[in-house]
């Protein structure tokens, strides 16, 4: 009873609302207007610099929030894993993104992006031993057919 009544409140918004196509279209403006943005920033500031900006106007976005996105159990020697995943993840890949965008345009980037889906099966695969499903496989092929399209265009 209680799972019917937790799954009757968790569509509050309703299965037909228009609600998450639409957070899924503002999803694909945002990322894809960052590469032009990131090109548009890189032309009076250095890559290190736009790095460090995107790094400070996401802290400042997310303080707020800073009490509901403190960890709630923290165990001794976490920050041994987190230290390093912050500074790879936003930081390297925000550095490294700065500079390869200096050598090429961002439609170019945009291509080579949204080929990510298909390395990232085809890795699972080779190194994790992971199955492509139906479903991945669906989301592979739409991912190849847009970088089709942008190459061709």
């Amino acid at each position: 009873m209680d799972a019917v009544r937790v799954r009757e409140g968790a569509g509050d918004i309703g299965e037909s609302s228009w609600w998450p196509a639409i957070a899924i279209m503002g999803a694909v403006l945002l990322w894809g207007a960052s590469f032009t943005a990131m090109r548009i920033a890189l032309k009076p500031l250095n890559p290190w610099a736009v790095m460090w900006l995107r790094m400070a106007t996401a802290m400042l976005l997310l303080l707020p929030l800073s009490g509901r996105l403190w960890p709630r159990h923290y165990r001794t020697g976490d920050w041994r894993e987190l230290i390093p995943m912050a500074l790879f993840q936003p930081c390297a890949y925000f550095l490294l993104e700065a500079y390869a965008l200096r050598c090429t345009t961002s439609s170019q980037a945009g291509v080579i992006a949204a080929s990510v889906p298909l390395m990232v099966a085809v890795g699972a695969g080779l190194f994790l031993g992971e199955a492509v499903g139906r479903r991945t496989l669906i989301g592979m092929l739409t991912s190849i057919g847009g970088v089709v399209v942008l190459t061709l265009l």
